[in-house]
């Protein structure tokens, strides 16, 4: 991938079902199973994949 490609991934998913739980699984490699109401995050990490660097950035927005 050049440095200008860029995907996105959106999770969807009702109050409270795990979408901020799995995304944090994937980029920090810790699960809780406790219960907290996302206000808002923002989290960033970079994977070496070889020949590729892939850069994770996590938005998660205010819900009204």
């Amino acid at each position: 991938m050049s440095d200008h490609e860029r995907i996105r991934l959106v999770i969807l998913g009702g109050a409270g079902v795990g979408k901020s739980c799995i995304v944090k699984r994937f980029l920090f490699n810790n699960f809780t199973d406790k219960y907290r109401s996302t206000v808002e995050d923002l989290y960033n990490r970079e994977y070496d994949l070889g020949p590729v660097t892939l850069k994770v950035r996590h938005h998660k927005p205010v819900e009204y």
